[in-house]
């Protein structure tokens, strides 16, 4: 069972939920995971749901308090933190009807490590490419994958690296565990209980499109060829 304010970067588990951004303060912008889709939480409004369905592009994560603010430099500090306190926002494209979206977070107060922001980031494209963006509805699966992903070291992050780490915390929090029919032995009702454990540990699934985020909304278009990944002055070829 995975304790509240566990984290990785902007996500964190409030109140048995995990969202994007800071739900501990009132009146501020976040995003919640749902069962059904992504739900953006903002000041004097009833919020948005987003389908899973209707995501298509892996989702990237831009810093500061205005969308259209995507440029990477000087996007972290030299030690490895996230340099604004701006709030973020999280980019895809939606189909059914087709458009550019955004979703705006608030930060918290604490500081947010680069490595876990870019790894929460490559967490978001992959489950994106795979067409299992749906197993981010379930807290106890994210909380295995942030688990996984959480304390890494902050040193020369390569688009290889993310990609490497993001397979095996897949393959680490394993598949979501589908419920099963079973006939209770005392009332003789059907109940819904999970599949015993196996044991067995799922092969990661790497996609082989060699793309990663690398920033920018409006019609420029999501997934770009990695050229460099900066954290500070650190900047590594994938």
């Amino acid at each position: 069972m995975v304790e509240d304010r566990t984290f990785l970067g902007p996500l964190e588990l409030t109140g048995g939920h995990w969202g994007v951004g800071d739900a501990t303060r009132p009146n501020t912008h976040w995003v919640e995971f749902r069962p059904d889709g992504l739900y953006q939480h903002e000041p004097d409004s009833e919020g948005q749901l987003i389908p899973w369905s209707r995501i298509m592009n892996g989702i990237g994560i831009s810093w500061g308090k205005h969308s259209w603010n995507t440029n990477s430099r000087g996007m972290y500090t030299l030690r490895g933190r996230v340099a604004t306190r701006n709030g973020g926002w999280m980019h895809t494209t939606l189909r059914h009807p087709y458009e550019d979206h955004q979703l705006r977070f608030d930060q918290h107060a604490r500081p947010y490590r680069a490595v876990d922001a870019l790894r929460l980031e490559s967490l978001l494209r992959q489950l994106t490419t795979e067409g299992k963006l749906h197993l981010l509805g379930d807290p106890e699966w994210v909380g295995r994958a942030a688990a996984y992903l959480a304390g890494g070291k902050n040193r020369w992050i390569t688009g290889r690296a993310l990609r490497q780490v993001t397979a095996e915390a897949l393959a680490a929090a394993g598949p979501r565990q589908p419920l099963t029919a079973t006939i209770d032995a005392v009332g003789g009702q059907q109940a819904a209980r999970p599949p015993p454990r196996t044991g067995h540990r799922p092969t990661p699934s790497i996609a082989g499109r060699r793309a990663i985020w690398a920033g920018g909304g409006g019609s420029t278009g999501f997934l770009q060829p990695l050229a460099k990944c900066q954290v500070g002055a650190l900047v590594a070829r994938a």
